[in-house]
């Protein structure tokens, strides 16, 4: 590949080996709804790449279903993903989904890049800069993410993290409608928009891997969003370090130094309401001894049935008790040990 005049200011020979051509599941591409004529011009600041006419298939985003409008689940896995449709309304996806890595790029190895949010509050966003790498040419320029690709998907981090309007309207109707005072609804306010945050930070996630998905995971790279030893995207397990203090310093010198005031993120569990499950319990009663007057069965046998109903009820919802100490201990724990006082990062690592 011939060397050309990038905007890119780690633009230069790789030190490291191309790896091995290996094959890379491709993605099927954005929804149809949201397909737009390509430009064909290529990223702003990179060479001009040639387009081949035998490039895969799998590329064509017309082969998506259409069922990936609606609320499906994340490419992660996770039940109750992000819907694309409504967080990107009538502006579409971004144009870079639709375009295909280039097969004459070298996609060489790389230490892990890590780049640091503004501040605790996920919806300040990152610094609008590429990770720091002491690798040259950066990872970015050998890879096929240009400029307008990253600083689009650090918006798009922003915007899932970001208190919609009608959240906020919500947030402040509530104590209104509740007939709290100035004080009481200020109060609440603040609670209300903090646990949306925290919903929030799950949709920011989903942005993370709809990106992995249709943009990063075709050249070869994954980012990883976490908080502390949280991880926020992607598959299960704990969240990416560095391995290198070096890169920590570097990543730290990235970071814009904000003054803003600390916000305590408020934890709240949820206990099952016992008048509906004693209601369920009494008209699953009534049914049971119809249908024992009915089949004839003798009501030792009845009696034993209901015991081991029961037994099973009371097991189910000790380990849903036992899930939600679980999650609630882990919460405690990552606050004690100060991770929702500590920024995000986003680590990007070869694949």
């Amino acid at each position: 590949m011939s060397e050309k005049h990038s905007n890119n200011p780690y633009y230069q020979q790789s030190e490291y080996p191309a790896p091995p051509q290996q094959s890379y599941p491709a993605p099927l591409g954005p929804p149809p709804e949201y397909l737009q004529p390509s430009s064909g011009h290529p990223p702003q600041g990179y060479a001009p790449y040639p387009q081949e006419a035998s490039r895969s298939a799998a590329y064509d985003p017309t082969t998506i279903p259409s069922t990936h409008l609606n609320r499906t689940p994340s490419p992660n896995g996770r039940e109750g993903g992000l819907s694309l449709a409504s967080f990107f309304g009538n502006q579409g996806p971004p144009s870079s989904w639709q375009r295909p890595p280039p097969s004459n790029m070298p996609y060489s190895q790389f230490p892990p890049m890590c780049l640091i949010s503004n501040g605790k509050d996920l919806a300040k966003g990152f610094p609008e800069l590429p990770p720091p790498c002491q690798l040259a040419p950066h990872p970015f320029a050998t890879h096929d993410v240009a400029e307008e690709d990253w600083k689009r998907f650090l918006a798009d981090v922003k915007k899932g993290a970001s208190l919609s309007g009608a959240q906020r309207i919500k947030s402040n109707v509530i104590p209104m409608v509740a007939g709290l005072g100035f004080l009481g609804g200020l109060f609440m306010t603040h609670a209300i928009e903090n646990r949306m945050k925290s919903r929030n930070r799950t949709a920011a996630g989903d942005v993370v891997d709809h990106w992995n998905h249709y943009f990063f995971g075709p050249r070869r790279m994954e980012v990883v969003l976490c908080q502390g030893s949280e991880r926020l995207s992607g598959r299960e397990g704990p969240a990416p370090k560095f391995g290198d203090p070096q890169q920590r310093h570097m990543a730290n010198n990235l970071r814009r130094r904000r003054s803003s005031s600390s916000s305590s993120s408020s934890s709240s569990s949820s206990s099952s309401s016992s008048s509906s499950s004693s209601s369920s319990s009494s008209s699953d009663s009534k049914d049971g001894h119809r249908r024992h007057r009915g089949n004839g069965h003798s009501h030792n046998d009845y009696k034993a049935q209901r015991r081991a109903w029961k037994a099973e009820r009371r097991a189910a919802r000790g380990e849903r008790r036992a899930e939600r100490r679980a999650r609630r201990d882990e919460r405690r724990a990552r606050k004690a040990r100060g991770e929702y006082e500590e920024p995000y990062q986003l680590f990007v690592q070869p694949v």
